[in-house]
């Protein structure tokens, strides 16, 4: 009989070790950025946020799905326009959700832990640049990962309603995730070679913009003027790929689809393997050596400050110090008419390009709205990130011990803002103004349609009350979250996002479970009625918080929920431990 052969012929593999996993972790653990990875996913398993934002996504595309629904229904839709209706929608918001996604969890990465000094600390382990990036990505991209996964259901529901077809469903969703990648990784290059915040942040965008926006004009342009080549720059746009994924234009052009996604995917490599090499020669704090760099602090100085601005700034410092801090940046000041002249030259040239010449009322609408969409993510992160900073790095607790009173503190701030934001707020009213009469002759792109009129009236209004509102929450954010960012996105969800998709939901809820239909004129009066009372509760309830615990939130992150006597709460030498105790 012949023998059965003894696993003790293959020493390197122990009998204990195949049943339970031990060989495969062994494995893993020669990986030199793996203990990254584990830190990275043992930090976050510990934020009940990580849990949280997989169930807040998946709950809004829910939401969002309802909306579609309901405004199909009101509309005559069959079931087949629903579904197609519903993918649509709900692909636009994992679009919306993938592509900023860079820009929350990876363009301060790295740039943290140059300025905390830690990153320096991993180069004296064997690891290389390369670990480092490996290991922060895809630590950091677990959650971006799991809400994007927490979609995809919502999205087949369109496939089991015979809106699209199966295989139009995969193709958006290897659209999506090619655009995920894409920003996290055009983000960790950019988070690789820059220092401060709000650098990493601005270098992130202009960097995305390359590919989504300048390449796809250029090559619509060399393709009007017949030159050669002029489609290969489109092919690199993440937002191609999601268009040429539907059935149409995938039938048409299958090829381009397909050469889409691996462009997006080799853009993401080239950027990672950038990160990784430029990670070594970015950390380290070096002199100035070359004359242009030299030159930097007298340009500062001596041309960039006049005498005007000199004046100004002195009077600034007796009014308000907080003012006259706000003010040393004027470059922020001149980054927001940056951005609304490249806002303005790019629609025009996507006007010219894609010969729209004024004619979708529906394209008016919504490239106006996203302009205002532009600048209250910038009100909101502008308001919450001076608080959030100086707090972390001590500032704020010092200006807490000056004699400056509290309420010049944030009010200084508050001033800041409206001198920043006031005049680009005023002007695009006044561009809204002009849009909406030239859209109200009978000739026109709405054709004299007054419905049109009056919802275009109440999106202005809607607006300078966002501006208005995500000022104060902005401030009070900043005092409570743990980061910049958190405070940021905490604004953004509490006013733009929740109380839309709350509306979009209650209309949903409304018209599928019970069964009736809801004028789409009554839709859009409870949508800017619901942002009006939002915006007028929360503002009110910050304000109220800023005047009433500024100290307490200062120096103890609290976000007190109920009225204390005094800002210290409980008294004794054991008060700051319970308070710390009730921030949990």
């Amino acid at each position: 009989m012949n023998k059965v052969p003894q696993l003790k012929a293959f020493p390197e593999v122990p009998r204990a070790r195949i049943g339970s996993g031990a060989w495969l972790r062994g494995q893993l653990a020669k990986l030199t950025f793996m203990p990254i990875v584990e830190r990275e996913l043992r930090e976050l398993s510990r934020k009940r946020m990580t849990y949280r934002s997989r169930a807040i996504t998946g709950f809004l595309a829910v939401l969002i799905s309802l909306g579609s629904i309901a405004v199909g229904i009101s509309s005559g839709f069959t079931t087949q326009q629903l579904g197609r209706n519903l993918f649509v929608a709900v692909s636009l918001a994992a679009f919306s959700l993938a592509l900023p996604a860079g820009l929350i969890l990876m363009a301060d990465c790295l740039s943290v832990e140059k300025r905390q000094g830690t990153l320096g600390l991993l180069f004296l382990t064997d690891l290389r640049g390369q670990d480092i990036v490996a290991g922060k990505f895809v630590g950091l991209a677990m959650p971006a990962v799991h809400c994007l996964l927490a979609i995809f259901p919502v999205l087949g529901m369109s496939f089991l309603m015979s809106g699209v077809t199966g295989e139009e469903f995969v193709r958006a969703t290897i659209a999506l995730s090619a655009t995920l990648f894409f920003s996290l990784a055009t983000a960790m290059l950019v988070s690789a070679i820059s220092r401060e915040g709000l650098i990493a942040v601005g270098g992130t965008v202009l960097l995305m913009l390359i590919p989504l926006v300048f390449l796809p004009l250029a090559g619509h342009w060399m393709a009007h003027a017949r030159l050669a080549g002029g489609s290969v720059f489109g092919l690199l746009s993440p937002w191609q790929g999601l268009q040429l994924s539907r059935e149409a234009e995938y039938g048409a052009q299958p090829d381009f689809y397909w050469w889409t996604i691996v462009l997006t995917f080799a853009w993401s490599c080239v950027c990672l393997i950038l990160a990784g090499v430029c990670l070594p020669l970015a950390w380290q704090d070096r002199p100035a050596r070359s004359r242009l760099w030299s030159f930097r602090p007298v340009w500062r100085t001596e041309i960039a400050q006049t005498e005007a601005d000199i004046a100004e700034r002195r009077k600034m410092l007796d009014r308000n110090p907080m003012l006259w801090l706000g003010r040393r940046n004027r470059w922020q000041h001149r980054g927001i008419w940056f951005f609304l002249a490249v806002a303005a030259a790019l629609a025009g040239l996507g006007m010219h390009g894609l010969k729209l010449k004024l004619s979708g009322a529906i394209a008016i609408f919504v490239g106006v709205h996203c302009l205002q969409a532009g600048l209250k993510v910038w009100m909101a992160w502008e308001a919450s990130r001076r608080f959030a900073e100086d707090r972390d790095n001590g500032a704020l607790e010092l200006l807490l011990c000056t004699p400056m009173p509290e309420h010049s503190i944030w009010r200084g701030w508050g001033a800041h803002l409206k001198r920043q934001f006031l005049a680009p707020v005023i002007l695009l009213v006044i561009v809204d103004a002009v849009v909406l009469k030239a859209g109200m002759h009978s000739s026109s792109w709405w054709g004299g349609d007054s419905r049109w009129g009056l919802t275009f009236l109440a999106g202005m209004g809607l607006f300078v009350s966002d501006m208005y509102t995500l000022s104060w929450v902005g401030l009070w954010n900043g005092l409570t979250a743990r980061n910049a960012t958190r405070a940021c996105l905490k604004s953004i969800m509490q006013i733009l996002v929740l109380p839309a998709a709350g509306c979009l939901g209650v209309m949903g809820f409304y018209t599928v479970v019970i069964g009736a239909r809801i004028p789409l004129g009554a839709m859009t009066a409870l949508w800017f009625a619901s942002g009006y009372l939002v915006d007028a509760a929360v503002a009110s309830k910050c304000m109220t918080q800023l005047a009433r615990d500024f100290r307490a939130a200062s120096i103890y992150g609290l976000a007190p929920d109920q009225h204390r006597k005094g800002w210290n709460g409980p008294e004794g030498p054991d008060a700051p431990v319970e308070l710390a105790t009730q921030a949990g």
